[in-house]
């Protein structure tokens, strides 16, 4: 067996699989990291005042990776990315709708070893959200539901909606839909459930949401609350799940029954 041979055999692949792309002043770098999904994962170098910045561009919270967040793993999954961002030491920084994940350095020599951090990192943080923690109906459920509603939204508010979004002063708490229109906020969350068991655990999650967004420094500018419920889903059950959906509709300005999805063009 000739080691030597074997070796440069895999280095030759590795180095292949990298490519880049120039983006005015940034250049793109496709690794060799791919996510379980099978996309390789990019990194973003520029130079700002002697030093280099390497991001993963937004694409995380993007969600260009089509990574969707299980809820129900919401625990495991935050720490895992608290672990991760300590590990590798990556910082965060928030520009207009977008979070970026990056690290810096001061000297070219040192950009491969940051730049393998990185790249680390959002393979982790990626696969770990594209690990499936719940039921696979669960999982088919809510990933449906979550796309039909992302597909309505866009097509009847465009620029105006963004997905899985925060309000700035309590970033633990995601939103399924923002819509920004007229100055106004417009807070959507999405019920969905194969069983009645995960129908009312989207329930208890809207209601938590919907009171800490009572407490925001941006209480002033949202104008609606708004609970879209699945009742297509199996786990809806309208007689069992009732006290609960009355009081969701106590701390939402509005509950909308996707049958009826066309009234929410009513509110907004």
């Amino acid at each position: 067996m000739d080691k030597i041979e074997i070796y440069k055999n895999i280095k030759s692949a590795f180095c292949g699989l990298i490519d880049y792309k120039e983006r005015g002043d940034t250049i793109e770098v496709i690794t060799p990291f791919s996510t379980l999904n099978n996309k390789f994962i990019s990194i973003f170098i520029t130079n700002q005042n002697g030093k280099y910045i390497i991001s993963d561009g937004g694409w995380i919270e993007k969600e260009f990776y089509s990574s969707v967040i299980d809820d129900d793993a919401e625990e495991i999954l935050n720490r895992v990315f608290l672990e991760c961002k300590e590990t590798y030491e990556i910082r965060t920084q928030k520009h207009g709708n977008s979070v970026y994940y990056y690290k810096t350095c001061k000297t070219i020599d040192s950009l491969p070893s940051d730049a393998f951090d990185l790249a680390n990192f959002i393979s982790a943080i990626v696969n770990s959200r594209g690990i499936r923690y719940s039921d696979e109906r669960e999982v088919r459920e809510k990933e449906k539901f979550r796309s039909n509603v992302n597909d309505f939204l866009k097509t009847h508010f465009k620029d105006h909606v963004s997905f899985q979004k925060t309000l700035d002063d309590f970033p633990s708490i995601k939103f399924n839909a923002i819509v920004e229109k007229s100055n106004s906020l417009y807070l959507i969350t999405y019920i969905t459930g194969s069983t009645p068991y995960y129908f009312e655990n989207a329930l208890r999650r809207s209601i938590v949401n919907f009171e800490i967004a009572d407490k925001s420094f941006f209480k002033s500018l949202v104008r609606e609350k708004i609970a879209l419920i699945n009742d297509e889903a199996y786990g809806f059950n309208f007689q069992r799940s009732s006290a609960m959906i009355d009081l969701l509709r106590e701390r939402s300005s509005k509950n909308i029954n996707w049958s009826n999805k066309e009234r929410l063009l009513n509110y907004i």
